[in-house]
């Protein structure tokens, strides 16, 4: 039986035929319809398969920003005011022979282990996506500079307590002055400026003084930040066991699995 297999995602992401021995990249759902039939089977139910097992550190570079979901109360608070599906940024950093994820959280910003990421994505629900920026003048040793001016200059900071009262992610975007103080995305963005300005504005040249996860959605859909998700983060065993239950087999490469014959 031939089948289509659609993948419906929050970014739009679908892949409208897969034929036998072709790759899929796992997402938040599959249908499949076949015979000519509308006959749709959600493999998992809104299961998002951005929860990854492990980073592949072969694959991520320094700079790299996170955008998580979590399924805290104040996270949720958060995209509900915001509008958007990630509430959390961080940037990745490479300290002492270990890869980082240098982020702005209460009390104080913190170096944290990708491992204690990964944990959180297995066991908490976390949804996690990589995000890469594109613009020709941030180089690997623009990178470098970023990620060491955080570690020198960022961390320890206490979080501003401006950010902490939700109200505030309402008008965030739009005052036209900077609010002070070091929250979660401010964190990854004001170094990038600082290095290379202008790498975060919008094609049209549109700035950003009070950058939020929504800010970094919007610059996605504008291409100045890439998604690599799929190049670095491998995908839930309990996916993968689901896809073998549906009669799927692992693919080859991470964050793939393959048609059955």
């Amino acid at each position: 039986m031939s089948r289509t297999i659609t993948v419906n995602t929050d970014i739009d992401i679908s892949i409208p035929m897969l034929q036998t021995g072709q790759q899929l990249t796992p997402d938040a759902e599959i249908r499949i319809v076949g015979q000519g039939e509308e006959e749709q089977k959600p493999l998992v139910e809104r299961y998002d398969f951005l929860r990854p097992v492990r980073f592949d550190t072969t694959q991520i570079q320094v700079g790299d920003i996170t955008a998580s979901r979590s399924q805290t109360g104040f996270g949720k608070a958060i995209r509900m005011t915001l509008g958007c599906y990630t509430n959390h940024n961080g940037i990745v950093v490479f300290h002492e022979g270990r890869w980082y994820v240098a982020e702005a959280i209460k009390p104080v910003s913190i170096l944290t282990p990708i491992e204690e990421y990964e944990r959180l994505t297995r066991e908490e629900g976390v949804t996690l996506r990589i995000f890469r920026l594109t613009h020709p003048s941030v180089t690997p040793e623009i990178r470098q500079k970023v990620a060491e001016y955080v570690i020198n200059n960022l961390l320890d900071k206490p979080y501003p307590k401006a950010a902490l009262r939700l109200w505030v992610y309402r008008f965030v975007n739009s005052l036209p002055w900077k609010i002070e103080g070091e929250w979660c995305t401010r964190l990854t963005w004001d170094p990038y400026e600082a290095f290379a300005p202008g790498c975060l504005d919008t094609p049209e040249g549109d700035k950003k003084k009070n950058p939020t996860p929504r800010t970094y959605e919007n610059r996605l859909a504008a291409g100045v930040v890439s998604d690599e998700s799929y190049n670095i983060l491998w995908p839930d065993q309990d996916a993968i066991h689901a896809l073998r239950c549906m009669g799927f087999v692992p693919g080859g490469m991470p964050g793939t699995v393959v048609a059955p014959a």
